[in-house]
């Protein structure tokens, strides 16, 4: 048995929408698996190295904000990797902070 460590701050909320991403030379549009007011989980149709930086794109309301990637793995015919948001300025974080609540509630009320 193993005991793997945790290194998430905050618990991700699972989730199914769009998110367009781009790290300055491409850009895709696929899904969000899952998110917390750190990072999210989405899938990608090709790989990233970890420490890329990527520009990500959601809504509604529209967000836009930058985010690095902390890992990538294959799975099944795409990629799942893992981001973390880097916050430029407190309206972005204010932003994904209500997103959270918003997907709390609903979850709460089903």
């Amino acid at each position: 048995m193993t005991n793997k460590v945790e290194k998430r701050r905050a618990k991700r909320l699972p989730t199914l929408w769009e998110v367009t991403f781009s790290d300055g030379q491409r850009s895709f549009t696929d899904f969000v698996r899952d998110m917390s007011t750190g990072g999210m989980q989405l899938e990608s149709p090709v790989a990233f190295k970890p420490n890329t930086h990527l520009i990500l794109s959601f809504g509604p309301p529209p967000i836009r904000l930058r985010a690095i990637v902390r890992w990538c793995k294959r799975d099944g015919i795409k990629y799942v990797m893992g981001v973390q948001f880097l916050f430029e300025n407190p309206e972005q974080e204010r932003a994904i902070r209500s997103r959270i609540h918003s997907m709390f509630w609903t979850y709460a009320k089903a």
